[in-house]
């Protein structure tokens, strides 16, 4: 349910964004995911290639996460709703800078070896950097010990446990199989598609701030999104690489392999 009366409040009359950088920034983007997406659905590609256009918007879309840096936010995560907090900032223009960097790669290098390391390279990078912040967020007390950074968030309480635990599932699985597309895709689409829920679930948060939607709201777009990316999987996944995911997703939450041996190995057997 969205409050249409309440869309002023993204414009406030006193912000940080007084230049209004940060929200130009913000239209241009789901525009330019929208043009992306319809192109996709009636000529069946996004028509990214390796032209100053596609970098032009690679640094677009990188400034949008920047920026998001000169709004003050509160330090802890909001009960009840799913409201941006500084650890999730980070960690949501880490993950974000993951997908256009590796669009960058597949943009500027030709080598496809040199490519594929390098890439292992920025994923386990990422997972560190993003560890290394929930650490510092934990030492201060800004997040509970035992808190995590999706599993964590709020959900209305009218949601019975099943819903809560099949969500919390299908969010960790979205988040695993979004690692794996970064590692072995060499289609920019495939990065573009995993941009979109990181970039899209902090306006939604937002939005929630802001009174515009509601928590169920927010978990519907948000699921929502990520599901366009296994739309996109399923069109042109084949078996083999059906298994792949299969034994990942064993991996990584039956046999509980430690994250960084999961992804390194994934990196040394995909070559």
């Amino acid at each position: 349910m969205v409050q249409f009366e309440n869309l002023h409040k993204l414009v406030p009359r006193h912000s940080e964004d007084a230049l209004h950088i940060h929200k130009t920034l913000g239209i241009l983007c789901m525009l330019h995911f929208l043009v992306r997406f319809v192109l996709l659905v009636v000529t069946g590609s996004m028509w990214f290639d390796r032209s100053f256009f596609t970098l032009f918007w690679v640094f677009i879309h990188a400034g949008l996460s920047g920026t998001s840096l000169v709004f003050k936010i509160p330090l802890r995560r909001n009960p009840v709703s799913p409201m941006i907090w500084p650890e999730f900032r980070l960690h949501s223009i880490l993950f974000a800078y993951r997908s256009l960097v590796v669009i960058l790669l597949l943009w500027a290098f030709h080598n496809m070896a040199v490519l594929h390391w390098v890439r292992g390279l920025v994923v386990l990078s990422t997972i560190h950097l993003a560890d290394r912040t929930t650490l510092y967020y934990k030492r201060i007390e800004a997040v509970p010990e035992s808190d995590s950074t999706m599993r964590g968030m709020p959900m209305p309480d009218s949601w019975s446990p099943i819903t809560v635990t099949s969500l919390n599932m299908y969010y960790s699985v979205s988040q695993v199989l979004a690692t794996l597309g970064t590692l072995t895709a060499g289609s920019m689409e495939v990065h573009f598609l995993v941009l979109f829920p990181i970039q899209l679930a902090a306006f939604l948060m937002t939005c929630v701030r802001k009174g515009i939607i509601t928590s169920t709201t927010w978990h519907v777009l948000y699921a929502a999104a990520l599901g366009l990316n296994y739309l996109y999987w399923i069109r042109s996944i084949h078996l083999p690489s059906a298994v792949v995911v299969l034994i990942v997703c064993l991996a990584r939450f039956v046999w509980r392999v430690n994250k960084y041996l999961l992804w390194a190995g994934v990196v040394v057997v995909s070559l």
